[in-house]
């Protein structure tokens, strides 16, 4: 994901990573539906996951960009103070999946990733408004 950042820029790279999380909680809760699925199945949405669990460094890298030099530590302060939570997020899934199941955490997760995506296609600066920002003061 780090290379397609580079090539197309960290706000197409959270959309791409957004709409990917979408596709893959859609798959595994059809897949969740069916009886006698193959373990290869599994290995294989597994291994997609791996592909977007590098969305939070691109917010990272997406903040950097368009933050002044001077201001870029109060950015990712704010950044990491905005994750904090996810930190208790599997615990709390793992909650919801004993009482539950797991269907309900992939619709979390397909909500989640749709305001996401929603955020970064109207409210995220493009690469041209980003670079006009400039990155001294």
């Amino acid at each position: 994901m780090g290379k397609a950042a580079k090539k197309s820029g960290s706000r197409i790279s959270i959309i791409l990573v957004q709409a990917m999380n979408i596709i893959i909680a859609f798959i595994i809760i059809f897949i969740l539906k069916l009886d006698n699925v193959s373990n290869i199945i599994y290995m294989l949405i597994n291994f997609i996951v791996g592909l977007s669990m590098p969305a939070v460094l691109i917010a990272f890298v997406y903040f950097s960009e368009i933050a002044s030099v001077k201001h870029r530590p109060k950015f990712m302060t704010i950044e990491s103070i905005i994750s904090m939570p996810l930190a208790f997020a599997s615990y709390l899934f793992g909650m919801i999946a004993q009482r539950a199941g797991f269907i309900p955490i992939y619709i979390i997760l397909i909500i989640g990733a749709s305001i996401i995506g929603i955020i970064a296609i109207f409210k995220l600066l493009k690469p041209k408004e980003i670079s006009s920002i400039g990155s001294v003061e």
